[in-house]
């Protein structure tokens, strides 16, 4: 692979990363089983192989930064636990793309089950993109432990696609019909510069030049049951809105309720979440890991929780505006613009003020197009099984709390990565409570959740 220049997301991510506030995903995989160290090696070894990006340094020429191919492979950390892996992700620090390549492992095996935890840069790859690389870790692994599989149904990842991943399905065509509907796109950016949204809790930031606190990451979650998940399913199609509509509604409800119960904020003070935008279209289909994903912007007010039911509505309609616009697009825009000022894109990272509240990404149904047998919905590889995944996304300067939302063997699992400098463990439990409650509160009737006061 030639020398790729970074694209403006990515540059984005690299500017983001530094000590105390790591750009780092991790996706924590689960077995029931054994992992085999040698497996493990050659299996990560052969999917690095598909995806150049997570085997790639960076090196800075003339004012632009390029993704070079390394011949370096993943730090491995492995342990062996006769009675298994604990519930806490291991601690790990923040990745330096100029000095290493962006993936880290890190593998606890027992006898009984196994934890394989993926530490990667987000310069590097998406959510979406991560999981084709675990995927193909999880073909080539069931084969090194004898599994006969039908490897014609993995993509045929070809990476000279890497350089039109900044494209978007755009030609000059396309762009010009949709520069008249970027316009408005600028509302919403007047009212991002505008707004002054607050932290969920009131904190300083960690200074920049330090490392992340000690329990580093730090993560709750929860499983909703099968059920519970086609019953959201189905409000969701009931009331004519996606379910990342509904997810998204709750978790605004759970967060100001959460916020009210620690005597936090006033009525009329704006959090903002931000929202990661999937850009894919068929032709990236044999794109390998990278960053084919924008961010939208979404405020709301402690005020606009006191009827749900409109709070539903407002997310929907501003959702479907978004889409039908392309408006995902007009973040990216706006990076290509920042470049081009005095300071570039690393000037527009702010560390000193709060300009996300949390996150919330929704990466869907994970692991859904896979050769490898199932059993009760959960992916064989080999001689062991998949029980789950965790995901955890990264934290930025007084953004506190960041959501994943994916669904694995037909469950819905909700991770929340909390910045444990500033919030507690209880306060992340309570966040989830309170999103969980909000959630079961609905019946197949109505959408409606009456915030619980």
């Amino acid at each position: 692979m030639t020398p790729l220049q970074l694209t403006h997301f990515e540059e984005l991510m690299y500017w983001e990363n530094h000590p105390a506030y790591p750009c780092n995903v991790f996706v924590r995989a689960r077995f029931s089983g054994k992992l085999h160290r040698g497996d493990v090696e050659t299996a990560l070894l052969l999917a690095l192989g598909r995806h150049p990006l997570l085997r790639s340094k960076i090196e800075r020429r003339g004012r632009r930064w390029f993704w070079v191919l390394s011949e370096e492979k993943p730090e491995l950390t492995w342990t062996d636990l006769p009675h298994g892996p604990g519930d806490d992700f291991p601690s790990s620090t923040h990745i330096n793309l100029q000095e290493e390549i962006g993936l880290r492992v890190c593998v606890h095996s027992g006898t009984q089950t196994s934890d394989m935890t993926l530490q990667f840069h987000h310069s590097c790859c998406d959510g979406a993109g991560f999981l084709a690389f675990l995927q193909d870790w999880l073909v080539f692994y069931a084969r090194q432990r004898g599994a006969e599989l039908d490897e014609s149904r993995l993509p045929n990842y070809d990476p000279r696609r890497l350089s039109n991943r900044a494209r978007y399905g755009l030609t000059w065509w396309k762009l010009l019909k949709l520069l008249p509907r970027q316009l408005i796109g600028l509302q919403g950016v007047k009212q991002f510069m505008a707004r002054a949204p607050q932290p969920l809790h009131p904190h300083s930031a960690h200074p920049t030049g330090q490392s992340p606190p000690a329990q580093y990451p730090s993560g709750a979650r929860h499983v909703f049951t099968v059920d519970e998940t086609i019953r959201f399913r189905q409000i969701a199609q009931l009331q004519n809105v996606t379910t990342n509509d509904l997810l998204a509604r709750n978790l605004f409800l759970a967060i100001f309720q959460w916020r009210q119960e620690q005597g936090l904020g006033i009525d009329h003070e704006w959090l903002r979440m931000m929202v990661p935008m999937d850009l894919r279209t068929a032709a990236d289909r044999e794109m390998p890991a990278a960053n084919i994903v924008s961010s939208v912007f979404l405020d709301r007010r402690s005020i606009d929780s006191m009827d749900s039911e409109q709070l539903l509505a407002s997310i929907h309609d501003e959702m479907q505006l978004i889409k039908r616009n392309q408006l995902g697009l007009t973040f990216l825009f706006s990076l290509r613009l920042f470049d081009w000022l005095p300071g570039g894109i690393r000037k527009s990272v702010k560390t000193d003020r709060c300009t996300i509240s949390f996150i919330f990404t929704n990466v869907g149904k994970a692991l859904a197009r896979t050769p490898l047998p199932k059993r009760s919905g959960r992916l064989l590889a080999g001689d062991v099984m998949l029980e789950g995944l965790q995901a955890l996304v990264p934290l930025r300067p007084y953004n506190c709390a960041a959501f994943c939302v994916h669904q694995y063997a037909g469950k819905l699992v909700m991770d929340l990565h909390y910045d444990s400098g500033v919030l507690a463990s209880d306060h992340a439990r309570r966040i989830i409570e309170n999103f969980v409650a909000q959630s079961l509160a609905m019946n197949v009737n109505s959408s409606v959740a009456e915030p619980i006061r």
